[in-house]
């Protein structure tokens, strides 16, 4: 931007002697004074002990109104430089927040995933700031640049150059006719005036970067706050789906089960055995039962089932898993839930039992005798003589037939007669009969 041309410097030569403002630095001019330091570095060139005009003046100083304007434009610089920092801090801080999908987390429920999952459910996923105040970089942002942008506007006129000025080479004598003077010299240096032009130009658009960053994170928090706000909004009927989705194929198959196993107390218990309603039992198709009937062995249980009855294993986890995630203490299915068994079968009884029924057999058969088989002939009122089988007992009896069956099988003399044979059958059948020897599942 163009300098406007000085009005302030309208003291003549006389005044500026009286006053001795000599550049900013009045007799101290050939301390030989740095650049950048609190005082200028004019060269004075004096004629009389003053000055003999401003044009004189302005000649003699013209090396060290270069060096002054390209300090002060050095100066902005470094500020508008900080500042641009700042606001490019600011400008990492924007906020982003994803979409969240509860159902990653209750599809298949982890109890280790507790907190993180009730830490997102409260904040839908967002923990920043409410507002651009609450950032870390916005303050420090918005006073670097606006001091910032205070000295850029200030290289574009005479009062902000003066300002400049001042803040550079700042000393209690340090009066309004040498800024003045200094000011003179840099609007009038052509390089000065370019460096100082060129400092605006740069960054003159600080001010509107700060705020477009401001608005782009302010934006980008409202965005993620709005977000978070529909990710919690997600999680109740996500909870709720995910408990029914597990605990209503469970509740579906209480009403069954309890219908099976009624079912299977009356199939048990009033319809002969398939083979594997009898291993259920524990029991062989075609085992001896001497006339025991398994039914008496059988408790039924009618108590109905619940969904702690019907869940199994994988449901029972998954449950657990669910409610620790959801943070509640509920225990409908716990770990030691048991089904209801229909019935329960006494198989120790009743091989007990058998095993008594067939030795009580056994001994009868070993110690019964001919005499008891002369008897049950006599009771049919059959007669004959029975020479060699005197004092046979029951289980004799059983071998003689064995061996009548094999002689009649193989075309051989009988052991005994068809008449005797037949008797003896009738009176084993008999005894068969008594002890139901050949009941049989």
């Amino acid at each position: 931007m163009p300098f406007l041309p000085s009005n302030q410097f309208n003291q003549n030569d006389e005044e500026l002697k009286k006053k001795n403002l000599l550049s900013g630095e009045s007799s101290n001019f050939n301390q030989n004074t740095p650049p950048g330091s609190n005082q200028s570095s004019l060269k004075p060139q004096k004629s009389s002990g003053s000055y003999t005009n401003i044009q004189q003046y302005l000649n003699a100083n013209k090396d060290n109104a270069a060096q002054m304007g390209n300090t002060i434009a050095e100066g902005v610089s470094n500020k508008a430089e900080t500042a641009i920092g700042d606001t490019t801090k600011l400008a990492g801080e924007k906020q982003s927040v994803a979409a969240v999908d509860p159902y990653s987390y209750l599809n298949n429920p982890d109890a280790n995933k507790a907190t993180e999952y009730q830490e997102l459910k409260a904040t839908g996923g967002y923990k920043g700031p409410s507002d651009i105040s609450g950032t870390a970089n916005y303050n420090t942002a918005f006073k670097s640049t606006n001091d910032a942008f205070t000295d850029v506007k200030n290289t574009t006129t005479e009062d902000g150059r003066k300002t400049l000025l001042e803040n550079k080479y700042k000393r209690p004598d340090y009066s309004l006719g040498m800024k003045n003077l200094d000011n003179v010299l840099v609007q009038n240096d052509p390089t000065s005036k370019q460096k100082l032009n060129d400092t605006y130009n740069k960054y003159s658009n600080i001010m509107s970067m700060f705020d477009n960053t401001t608005k782009d994170v302010s934006d980008s928090i409202e965005q993620s706050k709005n977000t978070a706000q529909a990710n919690k909004a997600k999680f109740i009927p996500a909870e709720e789906a995910a408990y029914n989705n597990l605990m209503n194929p469970i509740k579906t198959r209480v009403g069954q089960t309890n219908i099976d196993n009624t079912n299977a107390i009356n199939q048990l218990l009033d319809s002969d055995l398939t083979d594997a309603e009898l291993a259920s039992l524990g029991l062989t198709r075609g085992t001896s039962t001497f006339g025991l009937d398994y039914k008496n062995y059988v408790t039924p249980d009618y108590t109905e089932s619940g969904i702690n009855n019907v869940a199994n294993a994988d449901e029972r986890a998954k449950y657990k898993n669910l409610m620790a995630l959801l943070g509640k203490n509920e225990n409908q299915l716990t770990d030691d839930g048991k089904a209801v068994n229909p019935f329960s079968f006494d198989k120790t009884k009743f091989d007990s039992d058998i095993s008594a029924k067939n030795t009580e057999y056994n001994a009868y058969l070993n110690e019964g005798s001919i005499g008891g088989f002369q008897d049950y002939l006599n009771n049919l009122g059959a007669s004959g003589s029975f020479s060699g089988y005197e004092g046979v007992s029951a289980g004799d009896i059983i071998n003689i037939l064995a061996e009548y069956d094999s002689a009649i099988a193989n075309g051989t003399r009988k052991p005994v007669s068809d008449g005797y044979a037949k008797h003896m059958r009738n009176y084993i059948n008999n005894i068969n009969s008594q002890f139901n020897s050949n009941s049989k599942l």
